[in-house]
């Protein structure tokens, strides 16, 4: 088994569709693939952190892989990235730790 670390959504599951948003149209394109996560899973690769999206989830299995969306963020208020104000407290709670 193996452990990957990416920017990118790996992920269908993690990526915004706004059908109706140009906007979002044009950033989904840049965010991740669901093609990178059909290799992730043939290729037996056990957990990924990744960020990107800028809004912390809880971690995800999908089929055999754990997904752990961990991103910093820019902490602007006006999209709630952040708890508090505190960078490096931030920056403590997006970190994962695994055994290897």
């Amino acid at each position: 088994m193996a452990n990957l670390i990416l920017k990118c959504a790996p992920q269908k599951a993690f990526m915004i569709y706004a059908p109706n948003h140009a906007h979002w149209q044009m950033a989904t394109a840049l965010m991740g693939s669901q093609r990178l996560g059909d290799l992730l899973e043939a290729r037996n690769v056990n957990d990924v952190v990744f960020g990107h999206l800028h809004k912390r989830q809880a971690a995800q299995t999908i089929a055999n892989t754990t997904y752990y969306h961990q991103p910093m963020g820019y902490g602007l208020r006006r999209l709630n990235e952040w708890d508090g104000s505190d960078w490096f407290e931030e920056w403590r709670k997006t970190l994962v730790w695994l055994e290897v």
